[in-house]
C-alpha cells in the first residue's frame, strides 16, 4: 500500500504529502469494519462513498482481494455490480 502512495502537492504546491489509492483505503476500511463489527456502518458509508466518487476507475480486482482476505467476496461482487459501473 506504501509503496503504491502517491505525492499530492499542498499549500499552493510548496509541500507535498503521501496519499494512498482509494483501493487501497477501502481496504484499510474493511479491515476497520472486519475488526470491530461497531465501526461497519461508518466504514461502509466510506467505502460507498470513495466507490460513488471514482467508479469505472478504481482497480475493482485489487478491491475485490481485499474483500476475500477476509471471506467478503460476495459482499465485493455486489458492490462492484452496484458501483462499477459509475463514473
Amino acid at each position: 500500500m506504501l509503496a503504491r502512495a502517491k505525492n499530492f502537492p499542498v499549500f499552493g504546491e510548496t509541500q507535498t504529502l503521501r496519499v494512498a489509492d482509494p483501493e487501497d483505503v477501502i481496504g484499510l476500511k474493511i479491515q476497520a469494519m472486519v475488526n470491530d463489527a461497531d465501526r461497519k456502518s461508518q466504514e461502509m458509508g466510506d467505502i460507498e462513498r470513495l466507490m460513488e466518487l471514482y467508479g469505472t476507475r478504481l482497480d475493482w480486482d485489487r478491491i475485490e482481494e481485499f474483500y476475500d482476505i477476509f471471506g467478503l467476496k460476495a459482499e465485493a461482487k455486489r458492490l462492484r455490480k452496484r458501483f462499477g459501473h459509475v463514473e
